[in-house]
């Protein structure tokens, strides 16, 4: 009876530490495809588990519809995957909540279906995956200052805090210039823009990214990918941002000094 109820006790304190963990998520981000299928949305995988973990309170999004925040910070998001391990007789999936550093920060409990049609299996095997959310009482608890590190904006890491000291460097020659008088006065020069008005680059996939071509075919911007769907890091001439789709447009995002800066880029495929 004794050891029973250390169980139980157990199991409570790990149940609640994991409801912890997910509080610290604003969105939970649900592909339009996952890894494990060959088609969008395939057996209504995507849009049953966005249903199921929004019935149970969760922050929901698909992919392809990120809001600004969660756009220049990854971290404020876990993105789902389906673990399929089905076999000839059985059809197997779990669901994995994944950080902004390819880390499982939980893992459902395996579903099972013995249906030999791939829709029925699939719908059966997700739901009962899906139970493992029920009763968390998710409620979003954003981390203080003392809570851990200061959040990294999607994958820049480092580059953040280089960032911040290109901005102070880039202050800094403001004023030497701004203190200097007569002939030998010389402008303060600004950092460059990345689109023209009616520019209109194309798009070369490369194995870390995208190239950014002119008209003349001439390689304008080099495009590293990042672990979040049409999302990616660009750097030109010492600017750092970001480059990333929303409503079917491209946008590119970066910092000049204190001020943050969105243009929309022509891009074509």
């Amino acid at each position: 009876m004794k050891s029973k109820l250390l169980v139980i006790l157990f199991l409570c304190a790990f149940q609640s530490g994991i409801v912890a963990q997910l509080n610290d998520y604003k969105y939970i981000i649900v592909p339009k495809r996952f890894d494990a299928f060959k088609v969008v949305n395939e057996f209504q995988s995507s849009t049953l588990i966005k249903y199921l973990l929004v019935q149970e309170g969760f922050n929901v999004i698909y992919d392809d519809a990120m809001p600004d925040d969660l756009i220049r910070n990854r971290c404020l998001g876990l993105i789902t995957k389906v673990k399929d391990e089905s076999s000839l007789l059985w059809t197997k999936a779990s669901i994995q909540m994944i950080d902004c550093n390819g880390q499982i920060i939980f893992e459902s409990v395996e579903g099972k279906s013995k249906e030999k049609e791939f829709q029925k299996g699939y719908t059966e095997a997700l739901k009962e995956a899906c139970a493992s959310f029920k009763g968390m009482n998710y409620t979003y608890t954003p981390k203080t200052p003392t809570q851990g590190a200061e959040p990294l904006v999607i994958s820049f890491k480092n580059d953040v805090k280089s960032l911040e000291s290109d901005k102070e460097v880039i202050n800094s020659g403001q004023s030497s210039a701004t203190s200097q008088t007569g002939e030998n006065s010389e402008p303060v020069k600004e950092q460059p823009r990345f689109t023209v008005e009616g520019e209109v680059f194309y798009a070369q996939p490369t194995e870390s990214g995208l190239d950014l071509l002119d008209s003349d075919s001439r390689l304008k911007y080099i495009l590293e990918e990042t672990s979040v769907k049409d999302v990616y890091l660009i750097n030109h001439e010492g600017t750092k941002g970001i480059v990333f789709k929303k409503d079917d447009k491209w946008f590119v995002e970066y910092k000049v000094n204190d001020n943050r800066v969105k243009e929309e880029m022509q891009i074509k495929f």
